[in-house]
């Protein structure tokens, strides 16, 4: 039926009941079960959408007309309420933490990292008290430059520039499952430069000697691969990781 939406209208409708108002196109009230509804009908692209504004009760009559006028001027402005609407519970869902959680899960216990265990402590205690709570949508540079600020303050520079590589790494692995992320991290944010961490130390022929043999007297304090992948790593000058 059509009449203005008052809460005399809206207390008199029984359920399936809906109402139509005259004031403002596309302003209904639905009588559900247990509740009343007000919704917005409108146009967008040629397609008829849909937009709840709110529950009776919750809002009232009057309110809900204000809203419907506003999204209404909205709709003329060319936007769409609905998919903004959208949006917004997206953005609320997709924090960082739950990001944090996907990649954990999804991605670095699935691919069987053994830095698995490092990853996730530096996302605990370096990166979800500065970011966590956030929408990833709403991350900004600046933010992600003040989190690195605090690491390298209280860890230093290369520790700093460990979590930029892990976080870079969570933010580009959502950005393939996700049209609408981008990665707010850009060259030019880490805080050290490889030729930097390069060691100039080395050891001298007699220090060699004297590690060759202590890897003999270890005994129990080490796992008994630890000697031989030593030696490997001496004979060879190749990686840690390689010869591991």
């Amino acid at each position: 039926m059509r009449a203005k939406i008052t809460k005399r209208t809206v207390d008199a409708m029984r359920s399936g009941n809906i109402i139509t108002d005259t004031e403002v196109a596309g302003f209904r009230a639905r009588r559900q079960a247990h509740a009343v509804t007000y919704e917005l009908r409108y146009r967008r692209g040629g397609k008829r959408k849909f937009l709840v504004l709110g529950a009776h009760g919750t809002i009232t009559p009057d309110q809900a007309r204000l809203l419907a006028k506003k999204r209404v001027g909205e709709v003329a402005d060319g936007q769409d309420p609905a998919a903004a609407r959208q949006r917004e519970r997206a953005a609320a869902a997709n924090t960082v933490n739950a990001l944090l959680d996907a990649f954990l899960d999804r991605y670095v216990r699935k691919q069987g990292l053994r830095s698995a265990k490092t990853i996730k402590s530096a996302f605990d205690r370096l990166v979800r008290p500065h970011l966590g709570t956030k929408s990833i949508y709403a991350v900004t540079r600046r933010d992600v430059i003040e989190m690195l600020d605090a690491v390298e303050d209280g860890s230093g520079p290369v520790q700093a520039d460990r979590v930029l590589a892990y976080v870079r790494g969570a933010f580009n692995w959502q950005a393939t499952r996700d049209d609408t992320f981008t990665p707010p991290i850009v060259r030019g944010m880490a805080r050290t430069k490889p030729r930097e961490r390069i060691r100039d130390r080395v050891l001298d022929d007699q220090e060699i000697r004297d590690l060759w043999n202590a890897l003999d007297q270890l005994g129990s304090e080490a796992p008994g691969c630890y000697p031989r992948l030593v030696r490997a790593l001496l004979l060879t000058g190749q990686r840690r990781g390689s010869v591991a």
